[in-house]
């Protein structure tokens, strides 16, 4: 099961935008892409050396993985509620209707 373990600040940009690093207690793959892609514009580029994708949820963040990683990058917007982060943890460790048991 997909956990958030941790979440670290990379930058703060000028426009008051925050890049932060969540990290997954497993790798990033298909089950946590299909998981955010419940809310935001989904690209995925599975043709890439390593399958990337980027996920971008109007006024709120954007979230970038690359399959086998452990962690995401996702960047903030200044327009976000106070808890997108809180609800980005939620979406990724809620598993879909048809994720079945395990």
């Amino acid at each position: 099961m997909v956990r958030v373990t941790s979440s670290q600040v990379l930058e703060n940009c000028l426009d008051s935008s925050v890049v932060r690093k969540i990290d997954l207690s497993e790798p990033v793959g298909e089950v946590v892409m299909r998981r955010l892609a419940r809310h935001g514009k989904l690209q995925f580029f599975p043709d890439f050396p390593r399958p990337y994708f980027r996920l971008d949820r109007s006024r709120t963040y954007v979230v970038q993985g690359v399959f086998g990683d452990t962690s995401l990058r996702v960047t903030f917007s200044p327009l976000a509620d106070a808890d997108a982060e809180e609800q980005l943890r939620i979406l990724i460790e809620t598993p879909l209707p048809d994720e079945g048991n395990g």
